[in-house]
């Protein structure tokens, strides 16, 4: 059970992992869909069928200049951070205690069909349900949106160079 609630206007932290430390982005394929699907799985309508596009990047791209209607948005994406093992997002609640719960749930659902079809495996992908932290100061929006975009410096290959992470918002922000 949460400790909190979800209310429109409110900022969010939100995380999961996945089961047994496994990767849930095998290829760079696995990263491009995801990332699309932030994008797709944000509206009350049913998510695009994202095997039908050649690069799942560009359909994000008309989504965010709504040239593909997805609905009324769930949540306002405000960063990310797509790690081997788990994923980080930094989310705005919009709809009153339902948008962040629907956004997630299309969210894993989709992404956990996709993997589990794609490496002929079954069962849960993420541990649990998603990990929530209700955002309550500037101060700490600040430092969440800095710890997510910094998270990539786990990874010995970006530990001095989290900025070009190409998993991540860290070079929408600066760039």
């Amino acid at each position: 059970m949460r400790k909190h609630s979800f209310i429109a206007g409110e900022f969010y932290h939100i995380y999961a992992h996945s089961t047994a430390d496994l990767n849930i982005f095998s290829q760079i394929s696995d990263y491009k869909r995801f990332m699309s699907l932030i994008f797709c799985a944000n509206g009350t309508k049913p998510i695009p069928r994202l095997e039908r596009v050649d690069d799942g990047l560009s359909l994000a791209w008309d989504i965010t200049s709504n040239k593909v209607d997805i609905g009324d948005a769930l949540v306002d994406i405000i960063c990310f951070a797509l790690m081997p093992t788990h994923i980080h997002l930094l989310l705005r609640e919009i709809r009153d205690d339902k948008g962040v719960s629907m956004y997630m749930h299309k969210l894993f659902t989709s992404h956990a069909k996709y993997f589990n079809l794609k490496y002929k495996r079954r069962g849960r992908l993420f541990e649990s349900v998603f990990q929530s932290r209700y955002i309550d100061s500037n101060r700490y929006l600040l430092h969440v949106s800095k710890y997510i975009h910094r998270n990539p410096e786990k990874i010995l290959k970006y530990r001095n160079d989290y900025i070009n992470y190409p998993w991540s918002s860290c070079q929408d922000f600066i760039g």
